[in-house]
């Protein structure tokens, strides 16, 4: 949605997405899988130069968004929650207010039902690794971090002061509204906005029955990879 109206929003807010960041993402996830004091010091430097063009006497809001700030997705490697998540927060944020001193910064999170965001997870896993837990192991493995709105909290008690606000993605009509109340979008930018379907949506129960057994086959990675390439392809060309 924010990258669809981008335009719209333009005279209120600039929109910031991961395509935008550059190596700040790259540098976030590499703090997450192997957090040491260098590699928080490369995602500070990757924060500055990512944003040394920006204007520094532009007073509009900056929305960003990209869910790696917060860390790699739960459940490689037996991870259960985001426990890189404040580190990175912290840095990200006191290195954005030394830079934009006339900007104060907001963490926003949104969230999901345990329940519905354990069978995200678990399909993301199913289609990008070799994970071979079905569903109901899977929830049974990582039910413990699957409270996303204590998640929040917690992590937002670590942010030296920064203020956090959470909302829950199903609590409303449209998923960016609290968004938009936190920024005080004007009613009139408000009514151009046109919700947009879900994007990136799990694959259909059938193919990641699919994707487990290929987990669980003796296949080589590369082999493993083009045969679920084949199968996400049969799949886009039967729904077209």
């Amino acid at each position: 949605m924010l990258d669809q109206h981008r335009g719209v929003l333009l005279p209120f807010a600039r929109v910031v997405l991961k395509s935008d960041l550059g190596a700040v993402t790259d540098n976030a996830r590499a703090f997450a899988r192997r957090p040491t004091a260098e590699r928080l010091t490369f995602f500070r430097q990757s924060i500055n130069a990512c944003t040394r063009d920006w204007p520094k006497d532009d007073h509009r809001h900056v929305v960003i968004s990209a869910e790696d700030l917060i860390g790699l997705i739960p459940g490689r490697r037996g991870r259960v929650g985001y426990p890189q998540a404040a580190p990175l927060l912290s840095t990200f944020t006191s290195t954005l207010g030394d830079l934009f001193p006339h900007h104060g910064c907001h963490v926003f999170f949104s969230t999901r039902t345990p329940s519905d965001w354990l069978r995200s997870c678990h399909a993301h896993h199913l289609r990008h690794t070799r994970c071979t837990l079905d569903q109901e192991a899977y929830e049974r493995a990582y039910a413990a971090g699957a409270d996303l709105t204590g998640a929040a909290r917690d992590i937002a008690a670590n942010l030296d002061g920064v203020p956090a606000s959470t909302a829950s993605l199903g609590d409303h009509p449209h998923p960016a509204i609290p968004l938009f109340n936190l920024i005080s979008l004007p009613k009139e930018m408000r009514d151009k906005i046109r919700p947009e379907p879900p994007s990136n949506i799990s694959m259909p129960n059938t193919i990641l029955t699919e994707f487990l057994a290929l987990n669980r086959s003796d296949l080589d990675e590369q082999t493993l990879v083009a045969q679920k390439k084949a199968l996400l392809t049969e799949y886009r060309k039967a729904k077209r």
